[in-house]
């Protein structure tokens, strides 16, 4: 005899590797619930409110107020190095400082064209560029150690300008992904946050330091914070829009907000309906999706999918398009 759960809250119930074969699950709440390896053929999950609980909700929340909090301050505290060299008068610590503002605007234009995955790269290399020359202007003497400082404050920008690039892009992917109201604005109205408190703990201001060099400090803080944190926006917007460059704040994004959503990991599937669903923190991997019904489903491109045929994006609308046009043929056929 068939389970049947129609309209049933089941919010957080746990069905790992149980035999539901047939079930009816329709309009069900089924947010947080572990299917895991549980055999689920001809299942109906038509209409069902799958996903996260509200407790895990507020928690993404949290965390991406956090990653854009931390994001911006350091994206400014960043700036505030560069700001600091080119202001300050120290002997090589200008030449560094423009380095450093050059190397940033060249990886930046780099994020751009080519993607994260080889901007990591480049940031590694340049890296150990700034601290060999830190070596190799071991402090003998004051230039040297002006040297051997600069270098390494350059390396420090270079990390720190990329790493709030990548918290406000995992930010604000998270926020797309949830597609809540006002959560997105909260969290780069946060990262704008931040980045006052970074320039304000960054910008070292001695009262011996001319008027012009301070502002000059402050000038180019605030411009390196705004392009970090409008670059990691559009970062994290692209990657859910599905641009390949940055497959990898999608991947981190998508994977950590179906963590506790509804897991149909290792589930069979075959010929379930997951009609009208909305597939939003959902969990597939290595699941058997034969002849599964995806018709007019929401959010297949943000579930979690390694190890089935949905894997390809390609696949993805190719498959939604084909359940589209076979509910059109039989409706015009049947009349109904």
């Amino acid at each position: 005899m068939a389970h049947e759960f129609h309209h049933a809250n089941l919010w957080g119930a746990n069905f790992r590797g149980k035999n539901l074969a047939g079930a009816d699950f329709s309009h069900a709440n089924i947010r947080g619930v572990d299917f895991s390896n549980a055999l689920l053929m001809g299942t109906d999950f038509s209409y069902a409110k799958a996903g996260l609980p509200i407790s895990k909700t507020i928690c993404l929340i949290a965390l991406s107020i956090i990653l854009s909090l931390f994001a911006g301050s350091i994206s400014a505290y960043a700036g505030a190095i560069v700001g600091d060299l080119l202001s300050n008068g120290i002997y090589g610590h200008s030449f560094f400082g423009f380095v450093a503002l050059i190397t940033l605007v060249i990886f930046l234009i780099i994020i751009i064209w080519q993607g994260l995955g080889v901007i990591l790269a480049m940031v590694a290399e340049a890296v150990a560029a700034c601290l060999i020359t830190a070596i190799v202007f071991f402090p003998e003497n004051q230039a040297g150690y002006n040297l051997s400082v600069g270098s390494i404050l350059t390396a420090i920008t270079l990390v720190g300008t990329m790493a709030g690039v990548g918290h406000i892009a995992v930010a604000v992917a998270i926020e797309r992904v949830l597609a809540l109201p006002g959560a997105r604005a909260l969290t780069i109205f946060i990262a704008f946050m931040g980045a006052i408190l970074g320039t304000l703990f960054g910008v070292k201001a001695e009262k011996s330091t001319p008027v012009e060099a301070v502002v000059v400090a402050y000038l180019i803080t605030g411009l390196v914070a705004l392009i970090a944190i409008a670059l990691g926006i559009y970062i994290g917007w692209q990657a859910i829009a599905g641009n390949p460059k940055y497959w990898l704040i999608r991947s981190l994004a998508v994977g950590i907000v179906a963590k506790g959503g509804t897991n149909f990991r290792g589930a069979d599937l075959t010929n379930a309906d997951f009609s009208h669903t909305t597939l939003t923190s959902l969990d597939f991997r290595q699941a058997n999706l034969t002849r599964t019904c995806w018709f007019r489903v929401q959010k297949l491109s943000q579930a979690r999918v390694e190890g089935t045929y949905l894997a390809d994006s390609k696949v993805q609308e190719l498959v939604l398009i084909k359940m589209v046009e076979s509910k059109t043929l039989i409706t015009s056929i049947c009349g109904v």
